[in-house]
């Protein structure tokens, strides 16, 4: 069992070194990371993690039509469980409008989640300004960013960043 217990102790040291590298490349400061098995656990995590406050009394999401299927598929669920869920329709470049975005915040808007680049049509969401709003309003704001790192920089403090979905 000792050998054991030293593989559990080296697996730790490493998941550590991990964080600190992800945090210092994110400039995440007071935020920790949390692993999952990979994109669609880390997704589901955030958006349950912030709504299951709220099964008892559902609240609002905003979300868009092209967010990854998977993350489609947990706002059905939640507006099965009650919840309302504004989907934005892009512009034809498939940008969401971010003034439009501001109009369907309401008293009950928990949450607005929103993919920073798109997996199929490549573009590229208003990110900054997406999480200024989110957090002007007192909302929650998370981002699925698996396309985007590696090719854009992310600073989660300076983009009000409250969760980011990542993938190796």
């Amino acid at each position: 069992t000792e050998g054991m217990y030293n593989q559990g102790v080296k697996a730790h040291m490493l998941l550590d070194k991990s964080s600190n590298v992800i945090i210092d490349a994110l400039k995440l400061k007071n935020k920790k990371v949390l692993f999952t098995s990979g994109a669609t656990e880390a997704n589901n995590t955030a958006i349950y993690g912030v709504c299951s406050a709220y099964y008892n009394e559902p609240k609002h999401i905003i979300t868009t039509y092209l967010e990854h299927a998977s993350v489609l598929n947990v706002y059905k669920d939640l507006e099965k469980r009650g919840f309302k869920v504004t989907y934005l329709i892009p512009n034809k470049e498939g940008i969401i409008d971010t003034i439009e975005l501001e109009k369907n915040i309401t008293n009950d808007t928990v949450l607005i989640s929103i993919m920073w680049v798109n997996n199929i049509i490549g573009t590229i969401q208003p990110i900054k300004e997406i999480g200024r709003i989110a957090h002007e309003h007192g909302i929650k704001f998370h981002t699925d960013a698996v396309q985007a790192i590696g090719s854009l920089k992310i600073d989660v403090e300076d983009m009000n960043i409250d969760m980011l979905s990542l993938s190796a």
